[in-house]
């Protein structure tokens, strides 16, 4: 029997797929309203993000930076 690859998503990503669903979005549809590729928002999920897309999907998702930044964790 063959194994399939599970993908390890980011803290970073199940935030924003979150907040894309609350919204009724997609990646692609993000991804056009702040001006890159669908491939960019993939790398953003794999780690690799500028402050300026950062800045962009917190203001088009009306969320603070920090939120997206800050792990999940309980204190």
């Amino acid at each position: 029997m063959e194994k399939k690859k599970v993908r390890k998503t980011t803290s970073i990503e199940r935030k924003i797929r979150n907040l894309l669903q609350e919204k009724n979005m997609t990646v692609s549809e993000l991804a056009l309203k702040i001006g890159v590729s669908r491939v960019a928002l993939y790398h953003l999920f794999k780690g690799n993000y500028s402050r300026e897309m950062l800045n962009k999907i917190s203001s088009t998702l009306d969320i603070p930076v920090h939120i997206l930044l800050c792990e999940d964790r309980v204190f």
